[in-house]
């Protein structure tokens, strides 16, 4: 069955997981390009226009407007979102590639840490465990990254098809330096992510998982094993309403 194959697909050269890199690749928090997705992605792929997000960059106006529901302006405007997406910061560039173990917020904080490209590539794994959040299997995971050849390989063609990485925006002192917030369950005012972008907007960091480091563990309705982990490690504990005053 098709979900079947799906979980015992473990090949990186996979249809499902080269759609799922490209999925991931393309959103919101990565180059985010508005306008293209997950379906385009599926045809182009199926259609041998794409193997990889590289080949996104590569693609013309001629290569989809003849495609089924694609005419010349909706061909058009998705090699305007493509085009237009090349300018990016250095942690949705990170996010964007997509090492295992690193989410946004650890993309964040290595390039606030590290400032390029370059020195990211060529730190060691005692470098990377330095930096807050950075723990050994996230180290190990950058690491191993950026001594793989076909993963060079693939930032080459990036940056040869024109992607421009510039410099992450610095998060100015707020009332949350140096906190570290969880997030669980589901809250009724913001979404997962909203609630992210504000704590970092006001200078706080944002865990996937709680440690003693965690300082608040943010609890909507089913909040699940990491509410029942914040409350065996003493976390202070936030409702929705909580962190409403929190951080007006």
């Amino acid at each position: 069955m098709e979900g079947e194959a799906a979980h015992r697909c473990t090949n990186k050269d996979c249809f499902v997981i080269r759609l799922r890199s490209i999925d991931h690749f393309i959103s919101r928090d990565a180059f985010d390009m508005k306008g293209l997705g997950e379906k385009n992605v599926e045809l182009f792929l199926q259609l041998g226009l794409i193997s990889d997000a590289a080949d996104l960059f590569n693609l013309q106006t001629s290569d989809i407007n003849s495609l089924e529901k694609h005419g010349e302006k909706s061909a058009e405007n998705i090699i305007k979102s493509i085009q237009g997406s090349k300018k990016v910061s250095l942690d949705r560039f990170l996010y964007a590639i997509g090492i295992r173990n690193i989410g946004k917020q650890t993309a964040i904080d290595l390039a606030n840490h590290f400032h390029t490209l370059d020195k990211i590539k060529t730190a060691s794994v005692n470098e990377l465990i330095q930096i807050e959040g950075v723990a050994e299997v996230v180290a190990s995971s950058i690491f191993d990254y950026f001594q793989d050849k076909k993963s060079l390989h693939f930032i080459d063609r990036l940056l040869d098809a024109g992607v421009t990485i510039t410099k992450t925006q610095a998060v100015s002192a707020g009332k949350l330096t140096g906190k570290t917030f969880v997030l669980t369950g589901t809250l009724s005012h913001y979404t997962r992510e909203e609630a992210a972008d504000l704590i970092r907007k006001l200078g706080g960091r944002v865990s996937s998982s709680v440690s003693k480091e965690t300082s608040y563990v943010v609890a909507g309705e089913n909040p699940g094993s990491k509410y029942t982990q914040a409350k065996r490690l003493g976390i202070t504990l936030l409702s929705e309403h909580d962190f409403d005053n929190l951080v007006k």
